[in-house]
């Protein structure tokens, strides 16, 4: 409830909103799930440890899937299969597959 009154009426602390994705332990990702919403399919961003929330994705909710299947055909191909550990390897971060958060 205290989220929801600090973020607004539009925030994903909203009963229309639902968990899709967490990408650390402090950035999670929710989707609109209330298909009479002018939001349905939108995603949001909160950072948990910042108090931050905000939109990651407008409507329909494939520009996300976009984001997230580009996201694992990059880090995907990091992956090798020699010695190398998997903790070595440096993945791309999630939301540089936004275009919304791309530095022109």
């Amino acid at each position: 409830a205290e989220w929801l009154e600090d973020h607004g009426e539009e925030s994903c602390a909203g009963k229309d909103w639902a968990l899709v994705c967490v990408t650390s332990e402090f950035d999670f990702y929710f989707v609109n799930l209330r298909a009479e919403s002018s939001q349905f399919g939108a995603t949001r961003h909160i950072v948990n440890n910042c108090y931050e929330e905000e939109l990651f994705t407008e409507p329909p909710f494939e520009r996300f899937v976009d984001i997230v299947e580009a996201y694992a055909k990059t880090n995907a191909a990091k992956v090798q299969m020699d010695d190398e550990d998997e903790e070595d390897i440096e993945y791309d971060d999630f939301r540089s597959f936004n275009p919304l958060y791309k530095e022109s």
